[in-house]
């Protein structure tokens, strides 16, 4: 079976909103020390900036750097220990409850959201309609059609480059300013018309605003979104215009949008598989479309080949998936290897602590608090 170099049909049949809160570590320790808002800031874990504000961004701190070279190219960066997650996991949890009043919401980690709007989209079109039906009935005039699409946010141009935000996350894409714009890159505010995707992608930004706006207010959190019609797209463009914005990328612009980027950049792909596609020569998601899916099969298996062979042209068919209730908590850190029962009982007393404050956050389900506080107990009086 040979590759198939011929663009398969973009997705066109869902809304799908991702949101990527801005610094989110850095956000909530500004909301815990308000004094904090406006001074360059970086939260440490271990012996790395994991994340700062964009006050230090501009002095070059980046995330993942070592507190050393942050504080040489920021002699008045404020560090803030960010070892206990406690407080982000709260705040996370207000960003889902903010944002599952506007559809199926996926948590992905602690600072992104997928948000499939699809249904809110619909409800308000068939609102709106019935409204214009009646306003036209009442006037004894012909109902127009739909108006044109207003997109709010960037509408992404295959054409307009992108390049890696950090060296350590080549999936953390920011468009690189391009002035004049792409040859053929009018401007796309109202290009589009009618019933089919460009409408609802377009209410779909006006969405993403809305979400933007109601987490701001009641989390306190300020979020970035990518607008598509997939996940894997609107995750990939929603960091483009980072911070505090918003990007769409519309269904034909998908597939040359995602054929230049580097494979490790496509969500699904980490390091193992990418070295694995590097041995064979694959480097970007075009080179990717070239190996026959039975060649992928043989090296990947059948689920993942198939995945792969979506993925390099922009196609994506999973759900968001709400997750239920809790079944299990976990915590862990970085230690060196234990030789004794002495160094277990210190690697328990520091864990210990943890998993009991994880297990009262968990408390509304009352399963897992009694299961698990019977395991921490059982560790507690073991030391």
């Amino acid at each position: 079976m040979s590759a198939c170099l011929t663009p398969p049909p973009p997705d066109t049949g869902r809304v799908i909103v991702h949101l990527d809160a801005d610094g989110f570590y850095a956000q909530c320790e500004e909301l815990l020390d308000p004094s904090l808002r406006g001074r360059p800031l970086g939260v440490t874990q271990k012996y790395l900036v994991v994340t700062c504000n964009y006050v230090a961004r501009e002095f070059g701190v980046r995330k993942l750097m070592g507190i050393q070279e942050a504080q040489r190219l920021c002699p008045n960066l404020v560090l803030a220990s960010g070892e206990d997650l406690g407080p982000y996991r709260a705040a996370s949890r207000r960003m889902l409850e903010v944002a599952s009043r506007f559809g199926p919401a996926e948590l992905l980690g602690l600072d992104e959201l997928f948000v499939d709007v699809g249904a809110e989209v619909e409800g308000r079109a068939a609102v709106c309609a019935a409204g214009l039906h009646a306003r036209a009935a009442t006037l004894g005039v012909i109902p127009a059609g739909p108006s044109e699409a207003a997109y709010v946010g960037h509408v992404h141009r295959a054409g307009q480059r992108v390049e890696a935000d950090s060296r350590h996350r080549v999936q953390d894409l920011r468009a690189v300013p391009c002035i004049p714009p792409p040859a053929g890159d009018a401007a796309p505010e109202n290009e589009e018309s009618g019933t089919g995707w460009q409408a609802r992608l377009a209410a779909g930004s006006r969405l993403a605003l809305e979400i933007r706006a109601a987490i701001k207010a009641e989390a306190g959190i300020r979020t970035s979104a990518g607008v598509a019609c997939n996940k894997v797209l609107a995750k990939l463009v929603s960091g483009l215009h980072k911070p505090d914005d918003q990007t769409i990328l519309l269904p034909p612009e998908a597939a040359a949008f995602v054929s230049p980027l580097p494979v490790r950049a496509l969500p699904g792909i980490g390091h193992k598989m990418e070295a694995q596609l590097q041995e064979m020569g694959v480097h970007s998601a075009e080179a990717l479309r070239s190996i026959p899916l039975h060649i992928l099969v043989d090296t990947f298996g059948e689920r993942l080949a198939r995945m792969l062979s979506r993925l390099c042209w922009g196609k994506d068919d999973t759900p968001v998936t709400v997750r239920g209730p809790t079944k299990a908590v976990s915590v862990e850190d970085s230690f060196k290897s234990c030789d004794s029962w002495q160094g277990v009982e210190r690697v328990l007393a520091v864990l210990t602590p943890d998993l009991l404050a994880r297990l009262h956050e968990e408390a509304h389900v009352g399963s897992v608090l009694t299961e698990r506080a019977a395991l921490a107990f059982i560790l507690e009086r073991a030391l």
